[in-house]
């Protein structure tokens, strides 16, 4: 919803909060390392298995990019 609003400009400011942390992590990542995070993605897409996914999964990254880019634990 914020995102098709914000398309609109129907706002100048809007605080976005949430209680769940990936979720949290993977917004500031978007917002504040978008080309890494993208950069991730893709070679997480290119290196795609069963095995690459729960790996990444079960990493907790440091990194606001690899923890924007990973899957959910809650999948």
């Amino acid at each position: 919803m914020f995102f098709a609003l914000a398309a609109e400009d129907r706002f100048r400011r809007a605080v976005l909060t949430d209680r769940n942390p990936d979720l949290i992590d993977a917004l500031c990542g978007v917002r504040d390392e978008v080309d890494r995070v993208i950069g991730l993605l893709e070679d997480y897409r290119d290196r795609h298995s069963q095995e690459t996914y729960y790996r990444v999964r079960d990493v907790d990254p440091a990194a606001l990019d690899r923890a924007s880019a990973r899957p959910g634990s809650s999948t």
